[in-house]
């Protein structure tokens, strides 16, 4: 446990140079390259009365296959997804987050919109946090303020999902209990991020854009080192 004690402390420092830190970085990066990796759960249709996240840990997995998809290079499965934003949100007042099933069985067509009705009925958080799965393999998201009356749809690469998701943020925009007389924007959330550029990363992207757009320090465009360190800093989450 002791590198992941030191990851976390290059993380919390913005280390990313020393020599101590590249070092540390080789040698995780050689162990992920060896073979270590994940599986991505599938969607699965759960009828859940509360679709947000669940905010005790009691029955929770132990983390291990959450820890095997952040070492490795593959794209996160839904429950790690669920799992970090327990971990990060779970002590933040002011935000809900949603299951991952909800969004993504309705981005898949096994579910209609009208079904995640329940997400905005007598809410009274801050921000609503959505991760959305497209297309089985890409994580994307919608993000409510209720402050600002902003519902905002990220997709790290900008790609078309981004924009296949519009009808559903204009259809949540909607079901917000206060949605009238003033209407909700929709609009795609800019940050100082940068594009995807790989195929696995997705997820780590849109973690700490809900970070972000929760209240977290800006954060300039993401390396290729700042991405692995993030990953281990998710799996350090993970396994405390």
């Amino acid at each position: 446990m002791e590198y992941l004690k030191q990851v976390a402390r290059c993380v919390k420092n913005r280390d990313f140079k020393s020599p101590a830190a590249l070092d540390l970085l080789t040698n995780d990066a050689d162990r992920a390259d060896s073979g270590a990796s994940g599986t991505q759960s599938g969607i699965e249709i759960v009828d859940r009365a509360d679709n947000s996240v669940p905010m005790d840990s009691d029955g929770a997995a132990d983390g291990l296959a959450e820890a095997l998809e952040l070492v490795g290079k593959s794209a996160l499965g839904d429950d790690t997804v669920n799992t970090l934003m327990l971990k990060m949100f779970a002590a933040n007042v002011n935000t809900v987050v949603v299951d991952t099933s909800v969004a993504g069985n309705v981005m898949n067509g096994f579910m209609p919109v009208e079904s995640m009705q329940k997400i905005c009925t007598g809410v009274t958080k801050e921000q609503i946090l959505i991760p959305v799965i497209c297309g089985k393999n890409h994580w994307c998201s919608i993000m409510m303020d209720l402050m600002t009356k902003d519902v905002c749809i990220y997709d790290p690469m900008n790609s078309s999902y981004g924009v296949n998701l519009r009808p559903i943020a204009d259809k949540l925009a909607m079901m917000v209990p206060n949605a009238a007389p003033r209407r909700y924007r929709v609009r795609a959330y800019h940050s100082d991020l940068g594009v995807q550029v790989d195929s696995y990363n997705c997820g780590v992207y849109m973690l700490l854009a809900f970070e972000l757009f929760a209240g977290a320090e800006n954060i300039s465009q993401l390396s290729r080192k700042e991405l692995q360190y993030l990953r281990y800093r998710y799996l350090c989450m993970c396994l405390n």
